[in-house]
């Protein structure tokens, strides 16, 4: 009879293809969402971890410049230290030296940035001066602790960090400094020694936006001025606490950021995205590649009920 031979299949088919969309529309929403939850809270996990990363950094660094501080402020106190050009040298700078592996230099002089007494000779043995860098002209204008940008010290040749308290005289008038350069690469040590049990990177930023020190490149990153692209301006003003961006080295990550108080500096700790979100985004695809040997079965099963009808 002809009647056997009408189409009846497509009500059928129109009725399997709905079951197929009603079964994977579903989970294609959950799978979705589940991917979405989990690597929002691998993230907010991750920014957390950062951020207190940032802040023990940051304590230990602040240590660091407030022993420098009370050393430099006791050598300051020094009878010796309160005429404006001593005649003879203090002999404990000398003896200041290595006591702290974070200093390079003790350092005596005057206002006007002239280096009077060093615990480091000279290159060559002639006059140094500092005038022109910015610790001094802020110990002039506010007669308090200076920390100056990062620069390569004259003494030493290596890439430091200023730290100077004022001296005064008896009466208590301005008429010098004390400083110890901090050491760029041994600050690098301490930031590597941070981030090593977590895998992380360690990055450390002066308040006018150059490089100190990092655990990616030291020798790349001091003095380096960290760029527009790198990090938003916001991260440099105190408003963020984690950020999301690529480093001078080209790898995404995941920073927590702290600031080290009597420095200003910025302390970033960050790590790896790619690395860190590896299984959300590898269990994402096992559970999209099990719905689409879902889909494809049930596409298989309907193209067989088809025919037999």
């Amino acid at each position: 009879m002809k009647f056997l031979r009408m189409p009846l299949p497509n009500s059928i088919r129109t009725r399997l293809i709905g079951l197929i969309l009603i079964v994977v529309l579903p989970m294609s929403a959950l799978i979705a969402v589940d991917h979405s939850l989990r690597k929002a809270i691998q993230v907010a996990l991750a920014n957390a971890s950062m951020r207190d990363l940032a802040v023990v950094v940051a304590a230990s660094l602040e240590q660091v410049i407030v022993s420098e501080r009370a050393m430099l402020a006791a050598l300051a106190a020094r009878p010796a230290q309160r005429i404006e050009r001593p005649a003879v040298c203090d002999p404990l700078l000398a003896e200041l030296l290595p006591l702290n592996p974070y200093h390079t230099n003790i350092v005596v002089g005057n206002l006007a940035g002239e280096v009077l007494c060093s615990a480091v000779a000279s290159p060559g043995g002639g006059s140094v001066s500092v005038a022109g860098y910015d610790f001094i002209q802020r110990i002039q204008r506010t007669g308090e602790m200076s920390i100056g940008e990062p620069i390569i010290g004259p003494f030493t040749g290596r890439w430091v960090v200023p730290l100077a308290v004022p001296r005064r005289d008896a009466a208590g008038a301005l008429i010098g400094w004390a400083g110890a350069p901090l050491d760029a690469e041994r600050i690098g040590d301490l930031l590597a020694r941070a981030g090593h049990e977590m895998n992380a990177a360690v990055i450390l930023i002066s308040p006018q936006g150059k490089l100190i020190a990092c655990t990616l490149d030291t020798a790349k990153c001091a003095g380096a001025q960290v760029g527009s692209k790198l990090f938003a301006p916001a991260l440099l003003d105190g408003t963020r606490l984690s950020w999301h961006g690529i480093a001078h080295d080209g790898v995404e990550r995941l920073w927590g950021v702290a600031e080290v108080p009597p420095a200003g500096w910025k302390v970033l700790v960050g790590v790896d995205a790619a690395t860190l979100l590896a299984p959300v985004n590898a269990a994402f695809n096992r559970n999209a590649l099990a719905l689409a040997a879902v889909l494809l079965l049930v596409v298989a099963l309907a193209a067989l009920n088809a025919r037999a009808i």
